[in-house]
C-alpha cells in the first residue's frame, strides 16, 4: 500500500501565516512506469479545481513547479498499529501571485503526474492557500509505503532431501528503512555495497557471489537473484540477510537449519510485485 499527502505552508517575513496541516492525495497511474517512482522530481501548483481522477496527466492550471529531491532514508510512521516508511521532499515557491487549489508530483519536468490533490480543509471541503508575490509558499509532499509484519513465508526443499520453513519479514530492528521497504521497488535491497547477502552459518557469515536484479517497468515487478558459489565444506546455514544495513531491510528466517553441502552452491530468487490499489 502507497499513499502520500502534501502540508503548504505560506511564509511571510521569515513567519509562518498559514499551514494547511497534511492534505491527503491521490497517487496516479503513472507512479506504476517508475521503479523508485518518489525519488526526486518536480513539485507543482496551481489554480485548478476539478476532482483528481487516476489517469490525470497534469494540473487543471499550473502555476509554478519547482525541483526537489526526497529524502535519501525513510523514518517508520504509526498509523494506528500499521506501519509506513515515510520520505518526502520540500520544495520553495517565490514570486506566485494566485490562489492555489491544486498541488501535484511529476517525475519529468514535461512529464506526466505521479500525485495530485485539491486543498481541503479539516472538514474536507475544498478550499484555497492565497499567495502573494512576496510571499514564499512552502510545499512538503510526504509519501508513505506500508511495511508489512511478513513478506513472504513457505517451504524450501533441497535436492538433498531436507525441508525446512522460511519467513521473509522486516529486520526486528528497523528504525530507518531502506530498498523495498521503502518502495525502492527498481531496487529492492540497495546499491553499491548493499546489493551483498550474507549467509548465516552456525559459525560464521558468507558474501554472497552475485546479485542481479531484474525489473519490469510494464509488469510492475522485479526479480532478485542472489547466489553463493560453493566451497570446499560443508555448510551449516541459519538464515540469510542484507549485508549492508541489515537492520534496514528484510531477513530471511529458517524455521531450523539445513546442511548445504561440500561442493554445491545455492541460489536464492525473490519476486516482489506492487500495485496502488
Amino acid at each position: 500500500m502507497i499513499k502520500g499527502a502534501y502540508q503548504l505552508r505560506v511564509i511571510d517575513a521569515g513567519k509562518c501565516i498559514s499551514d494547511t496541516g497534511e492534505v491527503r492525495n491521490l497517487i496516479l497511474n503513472e507512479a506504476l512506469n517508475h521503479g523508485d517512482p518518489f525519488s526526486s522530481g518536480f513539485v507543482c501548483v496551481g489554480d485548478g479545481d476539478s476532482e483528481p481522477y487516476s489517469t490525470q496527466a497534469a494540473l487543471d492550471n499550473q502555476l509554478g513547479q519547482v525541483s526537489g529531491t526526497f529524502s535519501n532514508d525513510a523514518t517508520i510512521f504509526m498509523d494506528g498499529q500499521d506501519r509506513y516508511a515515510r520520505r518526502s521532499v520540500t520544495a520553495s515557491f517565490t514570486g506566485i501571485i494566485g490562489d492555489i487549489r491544486e498541488v501535484g508530483f511529476r517525475k519529468l519536468a514535461e512529464g506526466g503526474l505521479l500525485s495530485r490533490t485539491l486543498i481541503r480543509d479539516g472538514n474536507g471541503y475544498q478550499t484555497w492557500v492565497p499567495i502573494q508575490a512576496h510571499q514564499t509558499l512552502e510545499v512538503t509532499f510526504f509519501v508513505y509505503f506500508l511495511v508489512p509484519d511478513v513478506l513472504d513465508t513457505g517451504e524450501i526443499t533441497t535436492q538433498f532431501g531436507q525441508s525446512v520453513n522460511y519467513t521473509v519479514r522486516p529486520s526486528d530492528d528497523l528504525s530507518s528503512p531502506k530498498g523495498i521497504l521503502a518502495g525502492r521497488y527498481d531496487s529492492p535491497v540497495g546499491t553499491s555495497a548493499g546489493n551483498s547477502f550474507e549467509m548465516l552459518k552456525s559459525a560464521g557469515e558468507d558474501r554472497s557471489t552475485t546479485v542481479t536484479i531484474n525489473y519490469s517497468s510494464e509488469s510492475q515487478e522485479c526479480e532478485l537473484i542472489v547466489n553463493w558459489s560453493a566451497q570446499a565444506e560443508n555448510r551449516t546455514v541459519t538464515g540469510f540477510r542484507v549485508f549492508e544495513y541489515s537492520n534496514s531491510h528484510f531477513v530471511v528466517e529458517l524455521s531450523e537449519s539445513f546442511t548445504l553441502p561440500a561442493d554445491h552452491d545455492i541460489t536464492l530468487t525473490f519476486n516482489f510485485a506492487w500495485s496502488i490499489s
